[in-house]
């Protein structure tokens, strides 16, 4: 939700280099908590593997995502 609240603040800044780095930036911290998450599954529950499924598969879509809107910013910018 904290993330969310973030990319509505950026989304009506004016200075993109300063919005691309902390969209990166939530970016690898999403990657960060899904090692943690599956690192300590994979250590402490190695039954459980199939239950970090589903947040394995919304932290891969929500990086996607957040990749995907950096890179068509930069193509709009370089178009301008």
């Amino acid at each position: 939700m904290l993330f969310g609240f973030a990319f509505l603040f950026m989304a009506f800044h004016k200075d993109l280099s300063k919005v691309r780095f902390a969209a990166l930036l939530i970016a690898i911290v999403m990657i960060v908590r899904w090692i943690v998450i599956f690192g300590g599954t994979l250590i402490y529950n190695v039954e459980g593997l199939n239950n970090t499924l589903i947040d394995s598969i919304a932290i891969i879509i929500y990086v996607s995502l957040i990749v995907l809107g950096i890179r068509v910013k930069d193509k709009q910018i370089e178009k301008q």
